[in-house]
């Protein structure tokens, strides 16, 4: 219900007092005190003798209305206004002592004496209401401060999520790498041929086998021996692979089609798309079968002498990395 409020008023810088009209709304389960006191407290109204006065003007209103507050807001006199005023001002419920304190300076008949006593507590209530309610307002800006940072937070934390599905995929590729590239073999053993190496350091006088496994052929086995133990002399090569076909031959081994013989061209070509693809192993096997490739000119040869010393170094750079990173030693993987 709406109620429109007539008041004179004078403000400090009106020469003269003058009249005011602004609507006040009675809500259900309200009475004029707490109706005017809610509506005072929405226009800034702060004062316990102008909220007695809106009270005042919307109770008489409210004598033409067709509405009855609810009897619990109503008590018989004013000392048990006061009484649950205070009460209610102990227990923080500053609104509805200061509504209580309204109801007792509205009643007819009041005791001039008890009126200051009244308006001191309802000063009080209503000056820390107006406290209580700068709390919530700071509170809900806050809250509301904290809620766009929470949904930042949220924005980011998702951001970071998909980079970390990326790297999670990138890291995966690298992990199925290194197993490619350090993965023991498992095929059964065709040929071998027991070996002395000579040189400096410890591998000097050390006993070791080349091995041709299944799924093998002799340049393979020789390209991934020769960078595994520093063997870089072309002559070194060419004469261990062809110890390695002759052990085939002597086991009756074919090697798969794939490995067959090409032209140098083709071979060349394999090997510069494997290298592309960091499968040193394979570029390796590639370059040597193309020494032993027939139709193989001076310049290609000297081409396939300075590509091999390369992708063997490759090769051995990628072992090494491989098995340390695979050991959990990042730092020497670095």
């Amino acid at each position: 219900t709406q109620v429109v409020i007539s008041e004179t008023h004078q403000g400090p810088n009106d020469p003269e007092p003058r009249k005011v009209q602004w609507g006040a709304t009675v809500n259900d389960g309200e009475d004029a005190a707490s109706a005017a006191l809610r509506n005072c407290e929405q226009r800034g109204i702060t004062t316990a003798d102008r909220v007695v006065e809106v009270a005042r003007i919307v109770n008489g209103k409210m004598q033409d209305l067709d509405y009855t507050p609810p009897a619990e807001l109503k008590l018989r006199t004013g000392g048990a206004y006061r009484k649950r005023a205070e009460a209610s001002v102990k227990e923080g419920k500053y609104s509805e002592g200061a509504a209580d304190c309204v109801r007792a300076l509205l009643r007819p008949g009041l005791d001039p004496t008890a009126q200051d006593p009244l308006l001191k507590i309802m000063t009080d209530a209503m000056l820390k209401l107006g406290r209580q309610r700068a709390r919530e307002a700071k509170e809900a800006q806050e809250d509301e401060k904290y809620a766009e940072q929470k949904a930042e937070a949220q924005q980011l934390a998702k951001a970071w999520k998909e980079v970390l599905v990326v790297d999670e995929a990138a890291w995966a590729a690298i992990d199925s790498w290194v197993i490619a590239n350090v993965s023991n073999k498992t095929g059964e053993v065709v040929a071998a041929i027991p070996l002395t190496l000579s040189g400096k350091g410890e591998a000097d006088g050390l006993s070791v086998n080349v091995e041709v496994r299944s799924g093998e052929d002799a340049h393979g086995a020789t390209f991934e021996f020769c960078a595994a133990h520093n063997i870089r002399g072309l002559d070194q090569v060419e004469q261990l692979t062809q110890m390695l076909d002759a052990k085939l031959d002597e086991k009756d081994y074919d090697a798969p089609a794939h490995m067959q013989l090409k032209t140098p061209n083709e071979h060349i070509k394999r090997a510069q798309a494997h290298e592309e693809a960091h499968d040193y192993a394979a570029a390796g096997a590639e370059y040597v079968r193309a020494f032993k490739a027939p139709g193989l000119t001076p310049a290609q040869k000297q081409e396939l002498t300075q590509r091999l010393s390369s992708v063997m170094g490759a090769y051995s750079s990628v072992k090494s990395y491989a098995t340390a990173w695979q050991g959990g030693k990042f730092a020497e993987a670095v």
